[in-house]
């Protein structure tokens, strides 16, 4: 039973041993959890800036994903003392344990985290197929797809307007006491396994989602085409004009709001997966 009362905490924490399992508990549910800050869009402080690293923001990214695992941790440090085992404390052998969670956590997340980044990808593809011009391509920043970024945002808007926060933190307190800290896993292999063929799942989704852009542009250009062809002086407008960009944008743009509103089907099958991935590992 945990204290309840600053004095009781004051006396728990001078007990040695109750320090020691303390802090190999906010240890291990801190390696858990960072990876989620690190690869999940709704945390990454690296999705903040439409073009990476062009703003402070982005640039603090590394810091500020420890102080979101940091919080995160902080939060289900009462539950996992209540779940993890009393023998669980430092020594020599927590660092199998630790390998053991940071594996568990980077699974976790990756497969929470796909979803969204299937949307960006489609973002990201259907900018390769309209031939658009990367953002910051001539700022001397690291560029980033400007439909991908919009693709992106759109995403996460939704995910949170669908409560998708929610379910993500539903999911990591059954982690907790499904698995608790410390736990070996039981089917490290298999679970590997799985984890690839969802990530090859979500690219598949991404294609899937921006093979509508790559039909409507190549009909587009098969009439652009024509209608140079067939009225001569309109094919210096057609080629280098505006008329193909905003068609490629509008054409995208449409698809966007066609495949965005699946993503909270999308989401419910991932969380699905991840609560049998984290099954499978044990």
């Amino acid at each position: 039973m945990l204290p309840d009362s600053p004095l009781a905490w004051a006396a728990f924490l001078r007990d040695p041993g109750a320090a020691a399992h303390l802090w190999a508990v906010g240890l291990l549910l801190a390696l858990r959890l960072m990876p989620m800050a690190w690869l999940a869009p709704w945390l990454s402080a690296r999705a903040a800036s439409p073009v990476a690293a062009a703003v402070p923001v982005a640039a603090a990214a590394p810091g500020l994903s420890l102080l979101l695992s940091g919080v995160l941790a902080g939060c289900f440090l009462p539950q996992a003392l209540l779940l993890a085992p009393a023998t669980l404390t430092l020594g020599s052998g927590l660092w199998v344990a630790a390998a053991t969670e940071l594996v568990r956590g980077t699974l976790l997340a990756l497969t929470l985290a796909l979803p969204l980044h299937a949307f960006r990808w489609a973002g990201e593809l259907s900018d390769v197929l309209r031939d658009a011009e990367p953002a910051g391509a001539q700022a001397g920043v690291p560029m980033r797809s400007p439909l991908g970024s919009l693709y992106g945002f759109a995403a996460l808007a939704i995910f949170f307007a669908c409560s998708g926060h929610v379910v993500v933190l539903s999911v990591l307190s059954d982690t907790l006491r499904d698995q608790p800290l410390g736990s070996l896993p039981q089917a490290l292999g298999p679970a590997l396994l799985s984890a690839v063929q969802l990530v090859i799942t979500a690219f598949e989704l991404s294609v899937a989602f921006a093979a509508p852009v790559l039909l409507a542009l190549f009909v587009s250009a098969l009439l652009l085409g024509l209608g140079s062809r067939v009225w001569a002086p309109l094919a210096p407008h057609l080629s280098h004009g505006p008329l193909r960009p905003v068609l490629g944008l509008a054409v995208a743009s449409l698809c966007a709001a066609s495949i965005l509103p699946q993503l909270p089907v999308v989401l419910q099958v991932f969380v699905a997966h991840a609560r049998a991935l984290m099954h499978t590992f044990g």
